[in-house]
């Protein structure tokens, strides 16, 4: 199937030739004839580049900042910025007595209408502004041209889900369940970092990473213990069974707080599915693409990232909302409820 800007292409390339037989190359409309295109096709200059142009230039500085979303994530984002405004005019006439209404539609989904009244001929005119969301497949069409689609990452074979392999106690509300895991980095120096990752698996939020050397269960207690006191404590904890959160003077402390621990089956990773999924987003998007010269630097920079996947990531699972959108929205509900 050859598209309009094929035969453009075509005709331009006849008017430019000079054919066998034939002193001077080929009319416009006699080119346009050959390849079966109208004159009005062939002379329409889009204004399209000049619409999409805007959000071409807030697409590439997001994908600039964050290389790993996709074109829903960042979709999600040029929507919070207000891109997508829409303006439109209308014009109308009306005869004798009457009034004249129009309507325009611009950019996004922007109304606007006019009215006029006269002896004779009555026009009117009038601008609107519209709020509506931008179209997603209108920016999937220009992250397509602009080539920027995100390498997928390798996946790992699926297995067989069982009853029994699921994860037992879903979280119901925020700070239900708390989930926490180690992850492994290492500086440019070759020296090496363990991260202590704790989420909440309602609102996805990470409470906390710390950052060291080696982190052992007290130490796993003191982030603990800090949280707690701001937080609150969970009704359940959720990890594997490594020493460090095994250890019986943690599970005794955590008993003393009235807190039940939740141990996934050995070799079972997809039990503790909400945790390891922030720990592929956080090598992903940050450790993966920092080098970390110091310890020191290596916790502000992860700091900085705990931050921003809190309060700007898009999330898809909760609907492109932040985790502390999720946990204010719920406040915000329950607040309404009593």
């Amino acid at each position: 199937m050859v598209t309009p800007d094929q035969k453009r292409q075509g005709a331009a390339h006849l008017q430019e030739m000079v054919l066998v037989g034939r002193a001077k190359p080929l009319s416009q409309r006699r080119a346009t004839r050959v390849v079966g295109l109208a004159r009005a096709t062939l002379r329409h200059q889009s204004t399209q580049p000049v619409k999409d142009g805007p959000i071409q230039n807030q697409m590439f500085h997001l994908s600039q900042t964050h290389p790993r979303f996709g074109y829903r994530r960042i979709h999600a984002l040029l929507c919070r910025t207000g891109t997508g405004m829409g303006t439109g005019m209308g014009m109308g006439t009306g005869m004798g007595m009457g009034t004249g209404t129009g309507t325009g539609m611009g950019t996004g989904t922007g109304m606007g209408t006019g009215t006029g009244t006269g002896m004779g001929t009555g026009m009117g005119m009038g601008t609107g502004m519209g709020t509506g969301p931008l179209n997603i497949k209108r920016v999937h069409r220009l992250w397509k041209a602009m080539a920027r689609q995100v390498p997928a990452r390798k996946k790992r074979r699926a297995r067989a889900t069982r009853e029994s392999q699921r994860a037992p106690q879903q979280a119901l509300y925020p700070g239900q369940v708390w989930s926490y895991d180690f992850v492994h980095d290492k500086c440019r120096s070759g020296a090496k970092l363990k991260l202590l990752c704790v989420n909440d698996e309602f609102t996805r939020q990470c409470l906390a990473i710390e950052v060291g050397a080696s982190l052992t269960s007290q130490d796993v207690q003191r982030v603990l213990e800090g949280l707690f006191h701001s937080q609150g404590a969970p009704a359940f904890l959720r990890s594997d069974n490594g020493p460090e959160f095994v250890q019986s003077d943690l599970k005794r402390w955590l008993q003393e707080q009235n807190v039940q621990t939740l141990y996934i089956e050995p070799g079972s990773p997809w039990q503790n599915g909400k945790s390891e999924s922030m720990h592929g987003k956080l090598r992903d998007e940050c450790l993966d693409r920092e080098l970390f010269h110091s310890r020191t630097q290596a916790r502000v920079l992860i700091e900085n990232y705990r931050q921003d996947f809190n309060s700007h990531r898009p999330h898809s699972a909760l609907g492109y909302q932040t985790p502390n959108e999720v946990a204010l929205n719920w406040k915000l509900n329950q607040q309404t409820l009593t």
